[in-house]
């Protein structure tokens, strides 16, 4: 576990490849403006990070280069950040398919389609503005989406259970 948190932080060195051994990343209230790619570069070009925390950055997509090195995330938590995805980048959320712990409030996520996350257990997308909400019930335990459509609700909300 590596926390580097309240650092203004921006970029992180080249010698962070050989932390093959990282599980848990703590980059919270830095100035990253998306996932260091440094950190999901190793000889397999996949990562081994569990976790990543970014709370109260300045992330604002999640490009696919960064996705497909993503493979074995559990916990993603991208809150207090710029962040609005488009739908070319949520069609690749299928890389994520262990990520059980999805934290994305507090940003400017419209419509947020989260179905190909299988084993996603958590989920919190409070106080985006979002006006549709997809997401795969089949694991999911907790889902906080208060606070959306301009503070009125969700138009749009589709839990599937497969």
């Amino acid at each position: 576990m590596l926390h580097i948190h309240n650092n203004h932080l921006h970029s992180l060195p080249v010698e962070m490849t050989g932390m093959s051994s990282l599980k848990i990343l703590v980059l919270a209230f830095n100035h990253f403006t998306s996932i260091p790619e440094v950190l999901l570069q190793s000889q397999n070009s996949k990562s081994n990070l569990d976790s990543i925390i970014m709370a109260g950055n300045k992330v604002e997509k999640l490009p696919h280069e960064v996705l497909c090195r993503m493979q074995h995330t559990k916990k993603i938590d991208l809150r207090m950040n710029s962040l609005s995805l488009l739908p070319s980048e949520m069609a690749k959320f299928h890389f994520l398919e262990l990520v059980t712990h999805l934290d994305v409030r507090d940003n400017q996520i419209r419509d947020l389609d989260v179905r190909s996350l299988k084993s996603l257990e958590y989920l919190n997308c409070e106080r985006n503005g979002m006006l549709g909400l997809q997401v795969n019930g089949s694991s999911l335990k907790n889902l906080y989406a208060a606070n959306n459509g301009n503070y009125v609700g969700l138009d749009n909300t589709i839990v599937l259970y497969l």
